[in-house]
């Protein structure tokens, strides 16, 4: 299944590729059914829970996001990950200051991993540009470095642009626009889209978007533009 989950698709090969034919009916044979990010499923269409025939069904969430999980089924069986595989130490280090759990810290079976970039700046004197314009240059340099670093990646897949609240979001979109246009292109002519629009993206899409619209920030690329101004 995937967004808008509103279907069930099988999974077959044929000639050496992977299909997926809409199933007409689901199986009744299923010995486990898994729903991961589930609070985003359930969001949409809590009856694929009940839709679903198997013995055993498990519910993958975050904490933090699972609340309609919790109030439409509260007989389930919760049970707490407390060891993280594919993130990297300093992701878990990071977000176990966020963690809402009592005094138990969350382990990491995988590598150190970069340590985190930063761009700070301070005004310089005499500049005669707002603070909006600032995080706009350097959002650009974080851009060519990711570019740089990794000239493989596709900005579309990979990267996004979070910043803190829709006020921001609204006022800082003009001056990152421009900034965009003036160094990228023609090479780049990227064009600003929301988690919600990133379904039907494009090449030279960038989602950029604000934190509660977050989608389990699932790129693998991620910057945070102005959160501590």
């Amino acid at each position: 299944m995937h967004a808008p989950y509103d279907r069930f698709t099988g999974v077959q090969v044929e000639d050496s590729h992977i299909v997926l034919p809409e199933l007409t009916v689901m199986p009744d044979d299923l010995v486990l059914a898994v729903f991961d990010e589930g609070h985003e499923i359930f969001r949409t269409n809590q009856s694929i829970f009940q839709e679903v025939r198997a013995q055993h069904k498990l519910i993958l969430s975050d904490v933090s996001q699972s609340f309609l999980l919790q109030n439409n089924y509260p007989e389930m069986r919760r049970v707490n990950l407390t060891e993280v595989v594919r993130s990297t130490q300093r992701i878990v280090f990071g977000a176990n200051t966020f963690q809402l759990q009592d005094d138990e810290p969350t382990t990491c079976l995988g590598t150190t991993g970069p340590p985190l970039k930063s761009f700070i700046f301070e005004m310089p004197e005499g500049y005669d540009g707002g603070l909006y314009a600032q995080f706009a240059e350097n959002t650009v340099k974080a851009l060519w470095f990711i570019l740089e670093t990794y000239p493989s990646i596709r900005l579309d897949r990979h990267v996004a642009l979070l910043v803190p609240n829709e006020d921001f979001h609204r006022t800082f979109r003009f001056h990152l626009e421009a900034r965009l246009e003036a160094v990228f292109a023609p090479t780049y002519r990227i064009q600003l889209i929301s988690f919600e629009e990133y379904q039907d993206r494009r090449e030279d899409d960038l989602i950029f978007d604000w934190d509660t619209n977050a989608k389990g920030l699932e790129q693998l690329f991620i910057i945070c533009i102005g959160f501590d101004a």
